[in-house]
């Protein structure tokens, strides 16, 4: 398959947990520069004070005061004296008052009118750089409003003075008029009565409008009064840092979460058993624990014995099993040391083939330096001659690369392949055959197309779902049976660093010998932790015929399978 297909589902709630704890550095760095942001915008904000004055509006009119709805229902709107607060008259008195530069409108953007519930207050904030500038705005402002309310309550007053005072002259001229007229009838005469009626009437009149006009003529109009004054303000109303701080967190960490996830989408490399069910498709036949240094790993060997008996039982095999490399580190050498080891414990003996160019093996079970497949494969040896018995290894038989192993991307895709698994079959009850991933290599393909079943070993987080794909594609169609996927502890630095598929871990350019091991070290059973002897115990047996004795009586070193050189978070090309 040419791209990875798409998720065979969604993935499960618990899945965002291990997602962000594999973030968790991109989520901290998310909050981090939150936070940064928000001291940044803390500390380029100028210090901003805010004061309120409090003005009681009293009604110019005169209406009784009721209240419905938490609003009063007089002639006084205070919605309408809010908007009155904030027009440019009362704020060009407000000006004056204040002896500033500024202009109307930078001084309207300072200005907040609220109206408190049930009342009949305004509330008139005012925001400046320093406090006394603040107490002093508002205190400007609710000063220049009730001089500007009198003003309009006087000239309204005035209006209505001069109107009543008009209509009391033209009252007492009809007076006069009815008075003279009466006067001109004769007592008690129908139209002496009429007159008086009129004059009555007229006198009435009179004495209403006068009773109207009094009270305007006496009384000041009294539009309101400043109830609380402006304070002075003891603490910046804005920045607010638990605000611009708390918001930075917030967006930050929101960001931090955002990109964590869409990197996790992002990233094909697998690292547990859902994650090759859902981006692959196959089966995980074993999951290898990491051993922790000094601490006997006997779950390592249980895990290899139920492999063998998941893909072989306990029957012989009737043709090699193949350890497929998808990301090319070496991760397989374990595995295939390790299966070849339960069957030779079944079988009392089994056959480990390193058809890997760059197995980690060689070193491990004394190969380094040997004829081997490459020689086989030339003609230049037979298998009787490079075979031998891995040192302290009981039943098992090795089969190393060979003194040139680059040349065994091509040989092994001679004719001559099939007739050395053959005789390898012949004289062995189990095979296992160490190869690069089948996907990249044609070498891996042909030893696939002789093979009962291949094995795919993912490196937890380390292993591409796309190399892993292509494997499994690649050996179906070479008719294999793609038996499942075991997936293995990341390899430690000692395994190998490139992460390449052309290239050693730990070794030099292709077709360079690996340097022997120290002859001072103790090495350890590969997979297992330092000092713990290999489930196989000492062998006391010797080389098999025509194989070179190696007579140093070393154990297998390390694989690098220790949780302490566990690295999971560098990505690895194919």
């Amino acid at each position: 398959m040419d791209r990875l297909s798409t998720d065979l589902g969604g993935p499960a709630f618990t899945d965002y947990g291990a997602r962000l704890r594999r973030r968790w550095k991109v989520v901290v760095a998310g909050l981090l520069l939150g936070l940064a942001l928000g001291a940044l915008l803390l500390t380029l904000q100028h210090k901003q004070y805010t004061s309120t004055t409090s003005v009681l509006v009293n009604p110019t009119g005169s209406a009784g005061v009721t209240l419905a709805g938490g609003r009063t229902t007089t002639e006084v709107n205070l919605d309408t004296e809010s908007q009155l607060v904030e027009s440019a008259q009362v704020a060009g008195a407000a000006r004056s008052l204040l002896r500033t530069d500024e202009s109307v409108v930078a001084l309207l953007d300072r200005v907040v009118v609220t109206v408190p519930p049930n009342s009949q207050v305004l509330a008139i904030a005012y925001t400046a750089g320093t406090a006394k500038g603040a107490q002093e705005g508002s205190h400007a402002f609710a000063q220049a409003y009730l001089t500007n309310r009198a003003a309009e309550a006087k000239s309204a007053t005035d209006l209505t003075v001069a109107g009543l005072q008009t209509q009391l002259k033209a009252a007492q001229e009809q007076l006069r008029s009815a008075t003279d007229r009466a006067s001109s009838f004769v007592d008690g005469s129908p139209d002496q009565v009429l007159a008086e009626a009129q004059r009555n009437v007229i006198v009435s009149q009179i004495n209403d409008l006068t009773s109207r006009l009094a009270p305007l003529q006496t009384a000041a109009p009294a539009p309101g009064q400043i109830i609380t004054d402006a304070p002075l303000p003891q603490k910046p109303s804005a920045p607010l840092p638990a605000l611009d701080l708390g918001g930075g967190a917030v967006l930050g960490l929101l960001l931090g979460l955002g990109l964590a996830m869409l990197l996790d989408s992002r990233d094909r490399r697998l690292r547990e058993p859902r994650d090759v069910a859902r981006h692959v498709g196959l089966p995980v036949l074993a999951d290898v624990p990491a051993a922790r240094p000094g601490v006997p790993s006997a779950a390592q060997s249980s895990v290899f014995d139920r492999l063998r008996n998941q893909v072989v039982g306990f029957d012989s095999v009737a043709r090699p099993l193949q350890v497929a490399d998808p990301s090319g580190r070496g991760a397989s050498g374990t595995v295939a040391l390790e299966l070849a080891q339960s069957l030779a414990r079944v079988h009392r003996t089994a056959t480990l083939v390193l058809a890997h160019p760059q197995s980690v093996l060689t070193e491990t079970v004394g190969g380094a330096d040997r004829p081997g497949l490459v020689e086989v494969l030339r003609g230049e040896a037979s298998l009787d001659e490079v075979r031998y018995q891995a040192p302290d290894l009981p039943g098992l038989i090795v089969v190393p690369p060979g003194r040139n192993p680059a040349e065994l991307d091509t040989l092994l895709q001679s004719p001559h392949l099939a007739s050395v698994l053959g005789s390898l079959r012949d004289s062995s009850p189990a095979v296992v055959v160490e190869t690069l991933g089948t996907g990249d290599s044609a070498a891996a393909q042909a030893v696939a197309a002789h093979s009962q079943s291949v094995l795919l070993v993912v490196e937890r987080g380390r292993t591409q779902a796309q190399a892993v794909s292509d494997s499994a594609e690649a050996a179906t169609r070479m008719g294999a049976e793609v038996a499942g996927v075991v997936l293995v502890p990341a390899l430690g630095r000692r395994a190998g660093a490139s992460g390449t598929s052309g290239t050693s871990p730990g070794a030099g350019p292709a077709g360079a010998s690996p340097a022997a091991p120290s002859s001072s070290a103790v090495p350890s059973s590969v997979g297992l932790s330092p000092g713990v002897p290999s489930s196989g115990g000492r062998s006391g047996s010797a080389p098999i015929e025509g194989a070179q004795a190696d007579g140093t009586g070393a154990r297998p070193a390390s694989s690098g399978w220790l949780a302490d050189d566990v690295t999971v978070d560098q990505p690895t090309p194919r």
